[in-house]
Formats: structure tokens, C-alpha cells, sequence
């Protein structure tokens, strides 16, 4: 995928159409838009797969606002991110197809579970991209929100409107519960790592 962009930014280089000095951030953001596509029609294709192309397209979108003032993990490598998301969005798909068929008391558990993970830890800011106090302040306000908005949409329409797409919208908010408690783990097992090579 680095590949691709950097060939298609050397033609526009080449091209007159950027400036080279700027080379390297259109490489990077093109890269990243290149692996956003990759990772929407990944979910989309496993979701046409398993026959839940709706749910697919829900459950991702509904991660993708979640996840975007809340944080949460990050792979090392583009290779782990895109298999993290394979696995994990094929997982939560596989759930969702299994819990239409049980009580659901089961689908408000894990709906409070993850509602309760997103309010307690968000927002997990990236190592590169620290957040100031204020920040970090404005930025678990909105994941509150989107968070409350998101479990209200996902209770009405697993009530009222169509129980699969109800269940879309938990799986969402459950990966991101899922992705902050990553996060979290990551960050103290690193600090852990830094006191014993200090301390030895």
C-alpha cells in the first residue's frame, strides 16, 4: 500500500502538480486513505459473505464515529491493523448473528458493558498525537455523547425497528469498548517495560 502511494505522489511530483518538499505528506495522507478503503471493503465483503451486508456497513460505521473522539487501539503495522479489523469485525458479525437467537437480556449486558468501558477510559489518545487537558476533556464529552446517542438508536431499533441492525450498532460500540481496554493494556504493559529497564 506505501508502494502504491509513493508511485502515485511521484507522478504528481513529476507532474508539476505538487511541490516535492511536500512530497511526504501527501504520501502519508494518501496512504492512509488508501487503507481506510481497504478496511471499508474488507467489512463490507465479510459482511456480504456471511449474508449481513446491512449489519456490515452499520457496525462499522457506527466503530468508525465511536472510535473517532474516543481513541483506542493502534497497530504497529498496517498488516496488523487490517487483520485486527478482519478478525475482530468477522468476530463481532458472527456474534450478533448469534445473540438474535437468545434473550435479550444478553444484548443490554453487553450494550451496558460497553457504554460503561467507553464512559470510564475515553478518550486514550495516540502517542503520537498527544491531547492537552482541555482537549481531553472536550473530547470525552463528545464520545459521551455519540455514545448515548449511538446505545439510544441501538435500543430503538433493536425494540422497534429491526433487531439485526440494533445488534450492528451494539457490535460497533462494543469494539470500541474493546479497542480502549487494548489501548489501555498496551499503555500500562509499555510503562511497566520502561521501569524495569530503568530500574535494571
Amino acid at each position: 500500500m506505501r508502494k502504491t502511494s509513493e508511485k502515485a505522489v511521484a507522478r504528481l511530483c513529476a507532474s508539476g502538480a505538487i511541490e516535492t518538499e511536500d512530497r511526504e505528506v501527501y504520501e502519508y495522507a494518501l496512504n492512509i486513505l488508501l487503507m481506510g478503503v481497504l478496511h471499508s471493503l474488507t467489512v463490507l465483503f465479510i459482511g456480504l459473505l456471511l449474508g449481513m451486508f446491512l449489519e456490515s456497513l452499520v457496525l462499522f460505521s457506527t466503530f468508525f464515529l465511536a472510535r473517532k473522539f474516543a481513541g483506542g487501539y493502534h497497530a504497529s503495522k498496517h498488516w496488523q491493523c487490517y487483520l485486527f479489523t478482519v478478525v475482530t469485525v468477522t468476530g463481532a458479525l458472527l456474534l450478533a448473528s448469534l445473540l438474535l437467537t437468545q434473550s435479550s437480556v444478553f444484548f443490554y449486558v453487553l450494550l451496558a458493558v460497553s457504554a460503561l468501558a467507553i464512559f470510564l477510559l475515553a478518550p486514550v489518545e495516540h502517542a503520537n498525537k498527544p491531547l492537552s487537558a482541555k482537549e481531553k476533556k472536550v473530547y470525552r464529552l463528545i464520545s459521551w455523547a455519540i455514545c448515548v446517542v449511538l446505545a439510544g438508536l441501538s435500543i430503538a431499533f433493536f425494540q422497534w425497528i429491526s433487531p439485526s441492525v440494533g445488534l450492528a450498532v451494539n457490535m460497533g460500540l462494543m469494539l470500541c469498548a474493546f479497542a480502549l481496554v487494548l489501548a489501555v493494556v498496551e499503555k500500562q504493559l509499555r510503562a511497566k517495560k520502561a521501569d524495569s529497564m530503568v530500574l535494571g
